[in-house]
């Protein structure tokens, strides 16, 4: 009987957790809303109320925006860089296979006697 009391608990909060996790989606889709964002640089707060956010040109004056994208695809390619060669050591560095130098391994193959 306990476990069945335990049963209907858990049953009923879980039905009660997806209902609320769920329901305001469903709510938006049947409104025909449920794909259409807020755009308007405005984020609502949980009264409702509306704060703005500058979308304009900031005070600090305009933005070169293909200047700024070269330098974060340098930054990243350099992060790229970085990253090849720390997995690259920590191969050779944890396999017991490969010997201190890769360039030897390559160049004279071992010989097993």
């Amino acid at each position: 009987m306990i476990y069945l009391l335990e049963f209907f608990r858990v049953q009923l909060s879980v039905s009660v957790l997806l209902g609320l996790v769920f329901v305001p989606k469903m709510v938006r889709v049947v409104k025909g809303r449920g794909d259409v964002f807020d755009t308007s640089g405005r984020i609502a707060s949980i009264k409702g109320a509306a704060l703005n956010m500058p979308t304009g040109p900031s005070s600090e004056g305009t933005v070169n925006l293909s200047h700024e994208n070269e330098d974060l695809k340098e930054e990243i390619r350099k992060l790229y860089g970085q990253l090849q060669q720390m997995k690259t050591a920590n191969m050779e560095a944890g396999n017991r296979h490969l010997g201190r130098s890769s360039s030897f391994c390559l160049a004279a193959p071992l010989r097993h006697s």
